[in-house]
């Protein structure tokens, strides 16, 4: 067995769950509450990987999402703070280039302004 073999043998996806949606408002509340609830959202401390992630495709007039457990772990760069009310058009440019998410940080300001920042695959 080469290098290329061994490494390949290595790395693994497995799926968690996975959940249907009809619209990119339903689709981008579901992943809000998914990575939430999976303790992927706000980490404690800077990070650039993970082990979990969120998938994200369109079939038909359906959104599938996708939860899934990666060895080796993912990793992602952060996007700048986006305003919350951007994240449904910035879910469907994730869906288009096929790119995971693997964290997400929620942040509302002292007046009540709300943004979002994504941990998004390169």
């Amino acid at each position: 067995m080469n290098l290329l073999e061994f490494i390949n043998k290595t790395e693994s996806t497995r799926n968690i769950g996975q959940v249907e949606c009809l619209s990119i408002e339903e689709a981008t509340a579901t992943i809000t509450n998914l990575m939430s609830s999976m303790g992927m959202s706000n980490p404690t401390a800077p990070t650039n990987s993970s082990t979990k992630g969120v998938s994200v495709k369109k079939k038909g007039n359906s959104i599938i999402i996708t939860l899934s457990m990666f060895t080796p772990p993912i990793t992602f760069v952060w996007t700048n703070l986006l305003p919350a009310k951007e994240l449904p058009k910035v879910i469907a440019t994730i869906i288009d280039q096929k790119k995971r998410i693997g964290s997400i940080n929620n942040i509302t300001l002292s007046d009540g302004t709300k943004f979002v920042q994504l941990g998004v695959t390169r």
